[in-house]
């Protein structure tokens, strides 16, 4: 009988190292948005870049989770989470904390994707977020 050694932390951050990279290659890389975000954006009078507080306000647009949209009292904190999110691919030894809304607007939206698929399963994302293999083992 054969052992393979595991390396399970090694893993952990490979997954949240990807869920940090995909949303910051979703947000920079205009030929992945939809062609709804790139009207909302082009909506946006003076905007430079697509900041983390506009994707956030443009997931809950999508999603119909009013609480993501801009103006709502929430909106401040969700878009602390995208950009916890986002350094995970820096850092993925840091807790990125987890919310639901935030992770079915990405899922809805279609950003995270994994391994040249998109995921739009919120509990494949938590998953993700999370270190395991989102697609269960």
């Amino acid at each position: 009988m054969t052992y393979v050694a595991v390396d399970k932390k090694a893993d952990s951050y490979k997954y949240k190292r990807s869920f940090g990279s995909s949303i910051l290659d979703f947000k920079n890389d205009r030929s992945r948005w939809p062609d709804s975000l790139s009207a909302y954006y082009r909506s946006i009078p003076d905007a430079a870049s697509l900041t983390v507080s506009m994707m956030v306000d443009w997931l809950g647009q999508q999603s119909g989770i009013r609480e993501l949209r801009e103006g709502s009292d929430q909106h401040t904190g969700f878009v602390t989470l995208l950009g916890r999110y986002t350094r995970l691919k820096k850092n993925p030894g840091s807790s990125a904390g987890a919310d639901v809304l935030l992770l079915t607007a990405l899922a809805y939206c279609q950003v995270i994707e994994y391994e040249g698929r998109p995921l739009t399963d919120p509990v494949h994302l938590a998953r993700m977020l999370n270190g395991v293999y989102p697609f269960g083992e």
